[in-house]
């Protein structure tokens, strides 16, 4: 907050912000394509051996499993990349105009 307590916000910074965003994003992409390429496992044809299959297939395809756990973070570090983006664009446009106001000024 600046000092009239008014949130200030450094475009650049938040550009910076965009960009950690986003190479976060491609990370966890290379994480993702991993992931879904693994080979599910195969315990054998017995119950117990149907059963930890299943099981550990499940850890990576369920709902709540970690393909899903690792989209729902891309998805978080998605929107706040597009939140940095469009924050730094409107303070630029912001500046931009005040600045075209200024140079308007005394000018009559």
């Amino acid at each position: 907050m600046s000092g009239s307590g008014f949130l200030a916000v450094d475009p650049g910074a938040a550009e910076r912000a965009a960009a950690a965003c986003r190479g976060q994003i491609a990370r966890l992409d290379e994480h993702i394509r991993a992931v879904r390429d693994l080979v599910d496992p195969d315990f054998g044809a017995c119950a117990l051996g149907r059963g930890l299959t299943g099981k550990f297939t499940d850890k990576r395809t369920a709902s709540d499993g970690l393909i899903a756990r690792l989209v729902l973070a891309r998805s978080g570090l998605d929107a706040a990349a597009r939140h940095f983006e469009s924050t730094a664009r409107a303070y630029r446009d912001n500046e931009e105009g005040a600045a075209a106001a200024l140079r308007g000024v005394g000018r009559a």
